[in-house]
């Protein structure tokens, strides 16, 4: 592994090297480097000396996030640790989500109508017991 010395010294030959008329592409081969990476060397010396005009760094613009509050939807253990960190915060996290549609997590937990539980009885009532691949039949509740 290379220090940070040999690398400036590495890096300052390569510079010398591109700026007398050598080839990117033959540069990059003898020292193991890509040849857009010595074109980023040589325009670094460049905007060093005030050849050329540095590039104006752009900020980072901020992700379009609603803050939401999450709920959570996990199943119950058998035997839970005593966890060092409380189980419930204070307070909820109402921090960025970033929400996909289609993935929302429903209100309540799904249960069935008294009127689809009576239609689903009919139809059970109606069909026959069904035979699996293995010939074992379904046992009637």
């Amino acid at each position: 592994m290379t220090t940070t010395h040999e690398q400036t010294a590495r890096n300052a030959e390569i510079v010398s090297r591109r700026l007398a008329g050598e080839g990117t592409a033959a540069l990059a081969r003898e020292y193991g480097v890509t040849s857009t990476r010595i074109a980023q060397l040589v325009r670094r010396h460049r905007e060093k000396i005030g050849e050329i005009p540095t590039r104006p760094r752009v900020k980072a613009k901020p992700r379009k996030r609603e803050p939401r509050e999450v709920k959570a939807a996990g199943a119950p253990r058998r035997r839970v640790a005593q966890a060092v960190v409380p189980v419930w915060p204070d307070q909820p996290y109402t921090g960025p989500v970033t929400v996909v549609p289609g993935t929302q997590v429903a209100a309540r937990p799904f249960s069935m109508s008294p009127e689809m539980a009576l239609a689903a009885a009919r139809a059970r009532a109606e069909q026959g017991p069904l035979r699996s691949l293995a010939g074992i039949r379904e046992r009637r509740i």
